[in-house]
């Protein structure tokens, strides 16, 4: 399909998209000032792959069943980070850091909400990043209920990156260290996705203990001393469950 094709392709979608009783070729020909056969190959294929749909009995379109499938995840993600929010509002005012919010998509981390404390703002928006399943405790703890072998595949191809001297590149050496993690309920990232920064993670749970999300903290090497990665999880732990709480009894 050429350039001109896909522009096209796209004008006829959201011509269609504004008509929710329907439209038929001979309309969307003359809105967009376009030959009818041209509308009409491209329809066809538009229809072919579910992005528009025919009523052939009257010879009209509109928008396919192809859109809510692409759409779901992100209008799903949408309503987990409005519905965690207040919650990562609470942690982040007692612990008096940064936390996150982020899911699995693509085999990777996906940020969708991140909360600064007044008292010490972060350096950077992280959200609609992406960072690795392995060096990060957002990774770790979204990998709590994969198998070894699943996990092995998902190496394959992505590759394990050595982002520091202390990142996690040996396969089997991950596995080690996501057992532990999985064994007391919440995962670490010691300085291995960025230098002189660590983070705890724990997951969020859905129905039947599916994980559908991670929180994470995170505090600079200034705490080190002071900061015990597990006083610190206990709390994030707390925050977590409650919104796999809130968000089961929304469902229900």
């Amino acid at each position: 399909m050429s350039i001109q094709s896909i522009d096209r392709a796209f004008d006829i979608i959201e011509l269609v998209s504004h008509n929710s009783q329907g439209i038929n070729l001979s309309d969307m020909a003359a809105a967009l000032s376009l030959p009818i056969s041209t509308v009409y190959r491209i329809t066809a294929d538009l229809v072919k792959k579910g992005y528009v749909d025919k009523n052939t009995a009257l010879n009209t379109y509109k928008i396919g069943s192809k859109f809510l499938e692409l759409t779901s995840p992100f209008l799903v993600n949408l309503e987990l980070k409005t519905e965690a929010h207040p919650f990562l509002m609470e942690l982040s005012a007692q612990v008096g850091f940064p936390v996150f919010l982020a899911v699995m998509m693509d085999h990777e981390v996906s940020y969708l909400d991140k909360v600064d404390s007044t008292e010490r703002p972060g350096e950077y928006s992280i959200i609609g990043q992406k960072r690795s399943l392995f060096t990060t405790s957002l990774g770790k703890a979204l990998l709590f209920n994969h198998s070894d072998d699943n996990i092995l595949k998902i190496i394959e191809e992505k590759g394990m990156v050595h982002y520091t001297l202390y990142s996690i590149t040996e396969p089997r050496n991950f596995l080690d260290d996501l057992g532990k993690c999985r064994d007391r309920g919440w995962s670490s990232d010691n300085q291995e996705d960025r230098l002189d920064f660590r983070c705890v993670g724990v997951p969020i749970s859905g129905h039947a203990d599916n994980i559908v999300a991670a929180i994470s903290c995170s505090w600079d090497k200034s705490f080190f001393g002071t900061i015990k990665p597990e006083d610190m999880a206990a709390k994030v732990r707390i925050c977590a469950d409650k919104i796999s709480e809130h968000l089961v009894n929304q469902s229900n």
